[in-house]
């Protein structure tokens, strides 16, 4: 027969949850650890709903003692882990106490589907407190100024709600690593050359235009599930530079380590957190690399003062980074890619709004590498390689000279300026500033091209098609995205049909914001450095102010009867198949510019190949070229003027 201890044990425990081991043990393993937790909070659960029931006597007394050697046995067990698991070891550099600890595991149960109690702040208290005054103390752990929140392993999904009907996001990367069984999610990118580390980057600068619109819709009162966005994008971003200092870390000889160092504003660089002006050069460099549409908003003033903020408190203090008198702008890394502001009139407003770049400095020191230059951003100007060169055209003396100024100063402007100290004087309206005036084909174009070539830069297109916007404001900073452009291409910035943008305001400018524009151009061009050329048809209906900006006016004639000849025989003395009957001093007489003797001449030839590819042009074929040519000119009589018979 069986005794009292017996038959006491054979009795069916009151209880679901097996009860701890006899003696604490530090946890092996993060998983081991929750799975402890989770035994802990599900006899704590057993232990509540028998007191809110009212249930037996003996059995909640049972329940009461369990709960409590639970909890007992897991904080102990915790204790001894000595940060030995990845949890722990956040807990323990985070100084949590017990009942801290059992908030964020309870976050982390919930987010991998363990437990199912609600995220809120009352559905916490409600499973790790026992009493009001608990609650209240616990109440302000779970606060913006409790070490959670501060330690940034908790969040709050809208930090504007009462604090009690708050949601809490646990760090996402407390998550990972238990998926990954303890191992570090922070390891080194799997690239083993500089090209794949540029090209990997492109997954920091999305996520740090991720925080930025985050930002900016919790900024304009969109709080629904923002919060939360901005917080795993926080998270993604601290995951990413973890990474790349890992991946930097085992290669110190890349370029970018160096680059990183220049603004290390500490002793050394530890590779062991970015700090705010690295992140803004990461942050240009993707613009560099165009990982993100050069006109995004990311690189704006506070574009890039969200993306390096985890607040929307702290974006408008990250300003001053950006400002003239930042250790990133007097070292020249960055510079405003558009919008001129002065030092006087700088202000918070106006870093806002001004976009941001790199400078060629700072491009020369990370030493791109040749494949990653060549998919650096694509600007939306036409930039094209010249093929005309200078002594193709035919040209007036006067003209040459004129050009043969410019030259000189775009070849030597170093001499002009430092050595023979003309800089002193004029700190501005320094760069080599060209109107080319005249009729059309009269080789304004084709001289702009050969000016480009003679110095060996890259020709930059721009009309007044690809500046206008519907926008207010787009245009202006169109107008400086070009010249800026410029400057980052080396290139020689041509104004075709300048008229349509640096017209009269007195006369044309009806509108605020038109006047805003040309004002804009007209600041733009004084400070540009580089070679400017306008082109116009009408130079009457230019702004007057521009006359003193512009240093060489150089005036298009049409072609007296020397030139024309001299441009006939260098159309004509090349492999074109020329019939003995054609008489090119009779072609000479007729009063054509350069672009009309181009327009005969391919004329004459298509009805010369129309008889078949082995057929001469003849004198007919250019009498009817001719004749077509002049017959199309609204701005002549007609063929009654040619001065020859057909």
């Amino acid at each position: 027969m069986p005794g009292k201890r017996a038959r006491k044990q054979n009795k069916k425990s009151p209880s679901r949850v097996p009860p701890p081991p006899k003696r604490a043990k530090a946890f092996t393993s993060d998983d081991e650890l929750l799975e402890q937790g989770l035994q802990m909070f599900r006899a704590r659960s057993e232990w509540r709903e028998h007191s809110d029931f009212r249930g037996e006597s003996e059995n909640l007394a049972f329940l009461d003692d369990q709960r409590g050697r639970w909890q007992r046995f897991w904080h102990k067990s915790f204790d001894l882990c000595k940060g030995k698991t990845a949890i722990s070891s956040k807990c323990e550099k985070a100084k949590l106490d017990p009942t801290e600890r059992e908030f964020l595991i309870l976050l982390i149960l919930e987010r991998l589907a363990l437990l199912r109690i609600g995220t809120d702040c009352l559905s916490l208290l409600q499973m790790v407190c026992h009493g009001a005054q608990d609650t209240v103390v616990a109440l302000r752990k779970l606060s913006e100024h409790g070490r959670l929140c501060q330690s940034g392993l908790v969040a709050h999904s809208d930090p504007d709600e009462d604090l009690c009907e708050r949601r809490l996001l646990v760090d996402p990367t407390l998550v990972e690593v238990v998926l990954a069984k303890g191992q570090n999610v922070s390891v080194a990118w799997p690239i083993k050359s500089e090209i794949e580390l540029y090209t990997s980057l492109a997954r920091l600068t999305h996520a740090l235009r991720q925080r930025a619109d985050a930002l900016q819709m919790i900024e304009g009162d969109a709080y629904h599930g923002i919060h939360d966005q901005l917080y795993r994008a926080s998270r993604k971003i601290d995951r990413l530079v973890s990474g790349l200092l890992a991946t930097l870390r085992l290669h110190p000889e890349w370029a970018l380590n160096d680059f990183l160092k220049q603004v290390d504003t500490h002793s050394s660089f530890e590779y062991d957190v970015l700090y705010p002006e690295q992140l803004i050069l990461l942050i240009l460099l993707g613009k560099e690399l165009g990982h993100v549409s050069s006109e995004d908003g990311l690189f704006t003033g506070i574009g890039v003062a969200r993306a390096i903020s985890q607040t929307s408190y702290r974006s408008s203090t990250q300003l001053s980074l950006l400002s003239h008198n930042s250790n990133l702008r007097e070292s020249d890394l960055i510079r405003p890619s558009s919008g001129f502001v002065s030092r006087m009139a700088e202000s918070s407003a106006s870093l806002s709004s001004i976009e941001f770049e790199l400078t060629e400095t700072a491009v020369k020191r990370l030493k791109l590498p040749r494949e990653v230059l060549g998919r650096r951003k694509q600007g939306r100007f036409e930039l094209r390689d010249p093929k005309i060169k200078m002594e193709q055209l035919v040209l007036s003396e006067e003209i040459q000279e004129a050009l043969n100024m410019g030259l000189a100063q775009a070849r030597n402007s170093d001499i002009l300026f430092s050595r023979w100290g003309l800089a002193d004087l004029i700190p501005y309206g320094r760069g080599v500033s060209m109107l080319f005036a005249g009729p059309p084909g009269t080789g304004k174009t084709a001289c702009a091209e050969a000016f480009a070539e003679e110095i060996g830069k890259p020709l930059l297109v721009v009309s007044y098609a690809q500046i206008q916007n519907c926008l207010v404001g787009q245009t202006e900073k169109n107008i400086a995205r070009v010249f800026q452009e410029a400057r980052s291409s080396g290139g020689v910035l041509f104004w075709d049909e300048a008229d349509a943008m640096f017209f009269d305001r007195d006369e044309s400018a009806s509108r605020a914001w038109e006047v805003r524009e040309i004002n804009v151009l007209l600041q733009e061009l004084e400070r540009f450095e580089g070679v400017c050329i306008l082109a116009t048809n009408r130079m009457p209906s230019l702004d007057k102010a521009l006359e003193r900006r512009i240093t060489l006016k150089i005036l298009f004639k049409k072609p007296d009867r020397a030139a024309r000849e001299l441009i006939w025989n260098a159309f004509l003395n090349t492999k074109l198949p020329l019939a003995k009957s054609v008489n090119v001093e009779e072609m000479i007489d007729v009063e054509l510019t350069g672009g009309e003797i181009k327009n005969v001449i391919l004329n004459a030839a298509r009805k010369a190949l129309l008889r078949g590819r082995r057929a001469r042009v003849t004198m007919n074929d250019f009498r009817s070229a001719l004749d077509f040519e002049l017959s199309g000119q609204w701005t002549k009589k007609g063929k009654d003027d040619f001065g020859f018979n057909p």
